[in-house]
């Protein structure tokens, strides 16, 4: 029976509309001892349809509770003349808490069946079954303060501190702070395309690799845009090169730097010393390499035995070398030809066996010139050629004997002479052992006395000093 009327009658006394109503009013009809809180009968909306409101329900500005004992749907949305298909929010709670709010939705599969699509737990934590789309210029936000100890983020498992991109745990302390970790134990892949200008993936800021790096596709390389940059190993500067292309260092701040295999070289290799060892050494050590400085080739061994330390090879044959052994130097392999203004051999005993030859221009007539300085003691055969132009010349052949404390000797063994007609010629030439500077002295003679010469000589013999050209 449903709740009409509530009739007064003789509780209410004076006349309306001023009339006091008393404290507790009776109304039959309800349950319980009709004083105090009152439960409603449940047909008191509607006995037929289970107490729904027919149109809007609208509250003032007091709340709405709903009291459910058990667990499980609270709140039910569903369509005219379809209660199968249907959402709903449902509350799940226990005396010790745990409490939960489920969002679910009809996920037209069966004519019943839902899918909890949003879970929100008591610990603050949310759980969705599908996609989060944000709309255009949403965001989400990640704890409320970046200095929290705590390892807040985006995880794909259920554990912090693995495969997520969350902030690493510890102090908001200068100068270190706290990093943004991407951490995936079974890998991470950075894709960022090649269609368009800016495809690729941009590090802005050093980048610090504690595995390999490994380009592993064909063609591709590492680059450097810099106008100057730097490979070290530590803190060692191994490889050095600039944009421009016009400087590569290697081993900068090595003290030894080691090639493996063959090298070519298409350029100048410009260095202090070069060393070419089979097992290593210095300049002149004993050891089988060879070294190269400036100005200087060693070309080392490590034995006695005989070898072709140089060779020289023309259209796939040997031509000539340099053969070295215990005690001498061979100049072999084909004829041996000395070139250049002056000669110079020296033999390696205590009285050296020396040839000594040169030229000397503009000789003026009837002059003494010296010719090379010989020492104080020797025994020599000089021989001088003095040419006044064109086949104008005479030649002639002296023996020079001069021993120390003794006067020189000085004997012209042969002499001849050649002058055509038509200018002038050599009428005489002189040799004389000067003892002042221990030198020998050229003078000629010429038919016009205005007229120069040139003087070629060549000195072989025995010495105890080294003949010099004066």
């Amino acid at each position: 029976m449903a709740l009409t009327k509530i009739k007064l009658d003789s509780m209410v006394t004076g006349t309306l509309p001023d009339a006091n109503i008393p404290d507790d009013i009776t109304i039959t009809g309800l349950s319980g001892t009709n004083t105090g809180d009152q439960t409603l009968p449940t047909d008191f909306v509607s006995a037929t349809s289970g107490g729904t409101f027919g149109g809007d329900v609208t509250l003032g500005t007091d709340n709405l509770y709903k009291t459910k004992r058990n667990s499980g749907e609270v709140i039910r949305f569903e369509r005219v003349a379809d209660t199968n298909r249907h959402n709903s929010i449902s509350s799940h709670s226990t005396d010790g808490g745990n409490a939960t709010i489920d969002f679910l939705v009809h996920d037209a599969v069966g004519d019943a069946t839902q899918t909890n699509v949003l879970s929100l737990k008591g610990s603050g934590d949310a759980t969705f079954a599908g996609d989060l789309n944000l709309n255009t210029g949403g965001s989400i936000w990640v704890g409320s303060d970046i200095v929290n100890n705590t390892e807040q983020g985006i995880y794909w498992h259920n554990a912090h501190s693995e495969y997520g991109i969350y902030r690493t745990a510890g102090g908001w302390d200068a100068s270190d702070y706290q990093q943004l970790k991407i951490d995936c134990n079974t890998g991470i892949i950075i894709d960022g395309g090649s269609s368009y200008g800016k495809s690729g993936v941009e590090i802005v800021g050093d980048a610090t690799f504690a595995g390999d790096v490994n380009i592993n596709t064909s063609g591709k390389g590492l680059y450097f845009a810099g106008s100057n940059s730097r490979i070290y190993f530590g803190t060692k500067r191994a490889l050095e090169g600039n944009s421009a292309g016009t400087n590569l260092q290697i081993g900068e701040h090595y003290s030894a730097l080691t090639l493996y295999g063959n090298a070519t070289f298409t350029g100048t290799i410009s260095s202090n010393v070069i060393s070419i060892t089979t097992s290593g050494g210095a300049v002149g050590a004993d050891f089988n390499g060879t070294t190269v400085g400036r100005g200087q080739l060693h070309l080392n061994r490590d034995d006695t035995a005989t070898v072709k330390q140089i060779q020289f090879h023309k259209n796939g044959s040997e031509h000539s070398y340099l053969e070295t052994n215990t005690d001498g130097l061979t100049i072999g392999g084909a004829n041996t030809t000395f070139t250049g203004a002056n000669l110079r051999v020296v033999g390696g005993s205590a009285k050296p066996v020396q040839i000594v030859s040169g030229t000397i221009a503009s000789v003026a007539h009837n002059t003494w010139t010296s010719v090379a300085r010989v020492g104080h003691t020797h025994v020599l055969e000089v021989k001088i050629w003095a040419s006044s132009g064109g086949n104008r010349n005479r030649m002639s052949v002296y023996d020079v004997i001069t021993s120390y404390g003794s006067n020189s000797v000085n004997t012209e063994r042969e002499t001849g002479a050649y002058g055509p007609a038509g200018g002038a010629t050599v009428d005489n030439i002189e040799l004389q052992y000067n003892n002042n500077g221990y030198k020998l002295d050229v003078r000629t003679t010429v038919s016009d006395s205005n007229t120069t010469c040139t003087i070629y000589y060549m000195i072989t013999g025995l010495a105890d000093e080294l003949i010099y050209d004066w």
